[in-house]
């Protein structure tokens, strides 16, 4: 984990798609509350080819990690997202993910519910990755997405800062 004076930067910058099919703008703010935020932003979203939205995460600092002590240190630090960039509004779907990579790898297992609009599940950080680089050429070739930009999976810095939605709690809906 990095310590309180470094920085967690994504090792590629996510850059927005130059070319989409929509854009639309929403008044909900941007991370509320934390303390790079404005009540002014408003949250971009896209939508790709596939129909996958991407919603826009404002660059700014958050405190990661937990926020127990263990053995007398503290292990939450703080970090700053230093670029802004986009994430997926919901799960991949299966229906997203057969488009791409032609597989089910949740066919057979227990405890799924299959459907299109089902997330797509059991699938690994490889294949992940692998499911990004696809549709980064895919986009492409459709002219959706200009060169230099690409779909990637987020850093854990950029997860957790999307998941706690700008607020300073154990948790994004409060500390218990």
């Amino acid at each position: 984990a990095p310590a309180d004076s470094e920085t967690a930067r994504a090792s590629e910058p996510a850059k927005a798609p130059e070319v989409l099919p929509s854009e639309e703008q929403s008044e909900e703010p941007v991370a509320e509350g934390d303390a790079t935020s404005t009540s002014s932003r408003l949250t971009k979203v896209i939508t790709d080819g596939l129909g996958m939205e991407m919603v826009s995460i404002a660059a700014g600092e958050f405190e990661m990690g937990s926020f127990e002590v263990i053995g007398g240190d503290e292990v939450a630090h703080w970090v700053r997202i230093s670029q802004p960039f986009y994430l997926g509004k919901t799960e991949v779907t299966q229906g997203q993910w057969t488009r791409v990579m032609g597989s089910e790898p949740w066919k057979g297992q227990d405890y799924v519910q299959n459907g299109s609009d089902y997330p797509a599940v059991y699938v690994d950080w490889d294949d992940s990755a692998e499911f990004c680089r696809r549709l980064t050429s895919l986009e492409r070739t459709a002219a959706r997405l200009a060169a230099g930009s690409s779909y990637r999976l987020p850093t854990e810095a950029e997860w957790e800062y999307a998941c706690r939605a700008g607020t300073n709690t154990q948790f994004s809906f409060g500390d218990a």
